[in-house]
């Protein structure tokens, strides 16, 4: 595997990490992860214990004169990331910034973290990119994305190799909120009505806890990187956390 400057062996390790409603699209030879504009969600960037909320960076940020990827055309999104085809399902490209999009390049690798089952994704019947996730994801189904590069992050947003993109709400999950951020999310898509996600009653699941496996060690990750915005006891310090599962705002990929 090569990077886009060659072997670059001498540069570190470089890990983004997505927590949240995220929509990643792989469009030539780039990744563009885009957070839709939702009123009720809160947009950090850092690492836990070092997080600057969103508030006056630019829409849209390109990092890759810091990152390095692959550039061959094997990539291929991994079945643990819940994923749509745009060309099945009909909703185009991503056609809109959003509340924040990055543009990066390619990972080296991708992964899903603190997965669950596609068992408990239950999408409304009529759901035409519901169905097309279930018959394109799982058996597992990650709630968290890391993506590994080789590089560094711009100073200001992490002293160290890894950085966080959040992108949550700031009350406990139901159902009636995770409906309202992908009706929401219409906006981004070319042919908004085509993106009709939306989940059935069978929301109420048991959290999926963070846990220290293998992978996490191997790529050094702690198990604070795993937690969301109210497990950090950044905005819910005095309510029930909102839990993480499958059901929940995750990460979406689209495929051609």
């Amino acid at each position: 595997m090569k990077t886009a400057n060659g072997n670059n062996g001498h540069l570190k390790d470089a890990l983004l990490v997505l927590n949240g409603l995220f929509y990643l699209e792989h469009k030539d030879d780039v990744l563009i992860i885009t957070a839709p504009d939702i009123p009720d969600h809160k947009y950090y960037i850092g690492i836990p214990g070092d997080l600057k909320e969103l508030k006056e960076m630019p829409r849209t940020v390109d990092l890759r004169s810091f990152l390095l990827g692959r550039q061959d055309n094997e990539f291929k999104f991994p079945p643990e990331i819940p994923q749509f085809s745009k060309s099945e399902t009909g909703t185009g490209n991503i056609a809109a910034t959003g509340r924040f999009q990055a543009i990066v390049p390619i990972p080296l690798e991708i992964y899903a973290l603190r997965k669950g089952s596609i068992k408990d994704f239950h999408p409304v019947e009529k759901s035409i990119v519901g169905k097309n996730i279930l018959k394109s994801s799982g058996p597992e189904l990650g709630t968290q994305t890391c993506l590994q590069y080789k590089g560094h992050f711009p100073q200001e947003w992490t002293p160290t190799q890894i950085c966080h993109f959040y992108a949550e709400n700031v009350h406990e999950l139901a159902i009636k909120h995770v409906n309202h951020a992908y009706r929401m999310s219409r906006t981004l898509f070319s042919y908004p009505d085509k993106f009709d996600l939306r989940m059935d009653n069978h929301f109420q699941l048991l959290p999926i806890p963070p846990h220290n496996d293998e992978q996490l060690k191997r790529l050094k990750l702690s198990l604070s990187d795993q937690l969301n915005l109210d497990e950090l006891n950044l905005v819910l310090p005095d309510t029930d956390t909102a839990a993480a599962n499958v059901a929940n705002c995750v990460q979406l990929a689209m495929t051609a």
